[in-house]
């Protein structure tokens, strides 16, 4: 075996495991945790030299939502974690810092109480709150910039099917089995943007016919 070869073979098999770190030591029964913060940043400068931009201002929240639902056989882990915050510097338009929805859920059964092993699946959920214009702005400034984001379009979704060990004591190890991802975009404006030929012409549609729609989808290992 060649060294290239062992080194592809290394790659292969590490792209099919993956380590997870539990946070949280969960009771037998349901389990729920709420965590909400505020952020609140500020920068004043007075007189400033040229160069070292302008006074800044920044507000954002954001949310973490657990439950998590612990039997002798299986186990069921949803966390949804949401964030939303804005940014004002000087005279610039109002820009977005955080803007996320990220729902991730993790189920795992096994048939017997001594078994380490588990089949297990995961899905995830990604998409964001509020649109977004060119330069990461939130307004798009009477119509002069391309939509590139808005309320659920683009919306990403993540599934994979496999096999689990879990120790007694975190972590866990998920290996991997099928995969399945998918991209929608509900929003006409930002699909057609989104599609382009080589020289940067719109083509209708993320497959570049407005008969497919606007989901992309892959399945694979």
């Amino acid at each position: 075996m060649t060294k290239r070869t062992l080194l592809l073979c290394m790659a292969l098999c590490l792209s099919l495991i993956q380590g997870y770190s539990q946070a949280y030591e969960y009771e037998y029964g349901t389990n729920k945790f709420v965590q909400l913060g505020l952020n609140l940043n500020s920068l004043f400068q007075n007189n400033p030299a040229a160069g070292s931009g302008e006074s800044q201002f920044g507000l954002g929240l954001n949310a973490d939502l657990g439950y998590v639902v612990q039997k002798y056989k299986s186990i069921l882990e949803t966390d949804i974690n949401l964030s939303f915050s804005l940014q004002k510097s000087g005279s610039d338009p109002i820009n977005k810092g955080n803007d996320k929805i990220h729902i991730a859920s993790h189920y795992a059964f096994t048939t017997s109480y001594s078994s380490n092993w588990y089949t297990a699946a995961d899905l995830t959920i990604k998409s964001q709150f509020a649109p977004t214009y060119d330069g990461n702005t939130l307004s798009n400034l009477g119509d002069s910039l391309n939509l590139l984001s808005s309320f659920l379009s683009p919306l990403r979704m993540e599934f994979s099917l496999g096999e689990e060990y879990r120790f007694p004591q975190s972590p866990f190890y998920f290996f991997g089995g099928v995969a399945y991802n998918l991209m929608y975009v509900a929003n006409d404006e930002i699909a057609q943007f989104a599609a382009r030929d080589k020289d940067g012409n719109v083509i209708g549609s993320l497959h570049g016919n407005p008969l497919d729609g606007k989901a992309l989808s892959q399945a694979g290992l």
